[in-house]
């Protein structure tokens, strides 16, 4: 399955149209009677994510589509629990960005710390943002805020901080922040207790030189996530 999904999705050695995309995908969930394919195409998104996050727009855009209908989120699936389709996706791919905002299958409990491509962290909040950007997931989404809350240095103790991850969270944070403007930003300034809300909280991370790598810099500096100003995470790997 996996193999015939990514024929869908690449059609040439670049992805293809979201449109076709999802035309091509509906025939697959029309036929799918149970949720071994909602998580098979959850976890193919995942990982086509993590190798090449220059295309999670797009990939965003055609899950949007699909979801979209009606009449495929509707559909009955057999399982554990009585689930449509649309909840059967939803809820395996919050999970999968909640697994890699928080970076749980790394070997150790810190994690990677590396500001590009290959870090888990960077490339889950680029889907978690496009994601809630296009609907396929709601922007009000615990784990993603509090993750942005934690890049902001909110001081919530209830947030549990990694100060070893300061720079990949407040990197997190940004991405969402950019991607999302003022529909993730009226949110957490909601939870926020910093004084001067977001924006001073953004200011701060410059100031006490939270972020340290030049790209983290730019990113701040520029605040537009831009995959071909983000190099970083977008490079060919």
């Amino acid at each position: 399955m996996m193999d015939q999904l990514e024929k869908f999705f690449y059609t040439t050695n670049t992805i293809s149209n979201p449109s076709q995309i999802a035309s091509d995908l509906v025939p697959i969930v029309q036929n799918c009677t149970t949720t071994k394919f909602p998580q098979t195409l959850v976890d193919y998104v995942g990982e086509v994510s993590e190798k090449r996050p220059q295309d999670i727009d797009t990939i965003c855009k055609a899950l949007s589509i699909l979801l979209s209908d009606p009449q495929l989120w509707e559909m009955p699936l057999i399982g554990e629990d009585p689930v449509t389709f649309g909840l059967a996706f939803s809820r395996g791919f919050s999970e999968k960005i909640n697994d890699g905002l928080w970076d749980v299958f790394a070997d150790d409990h810190i994690g990677n710390l590396s500001i590009d491509s290959t870090n888990v962290c960077l490339t889950s909040a680029l889907l978690s943002a496009s994601a809630m950007k296009h609907n396929p997931q709601h922007v009000d989404r615990h784990i993603p805020q509090a993750v942005v809350l934690l890049g902001l240095q909110d001081p919530n103790p209830g947030l549990m901080p990694k100060p070893e991850k300061n720079e990949i969270y407040g990197v997190v944070a940004i991405i969402h922040l950019a991607i999302l403007g003022d529909k993730m930003a009226a949110r957490v300034e909601r939870r926020l207790s910093i004084d001067g809300g977001v924006k001073n909280a953004l200011k701060s991370l410059k100031q006490k030189r939270i972020l340290k790598s030049p790209s983290s810099v730019k990113l701040l500096d520029v605040r537009v996530v831009s995959l071909t100003i983000f190099l970083p995470l977008t490079a060919q790997h």
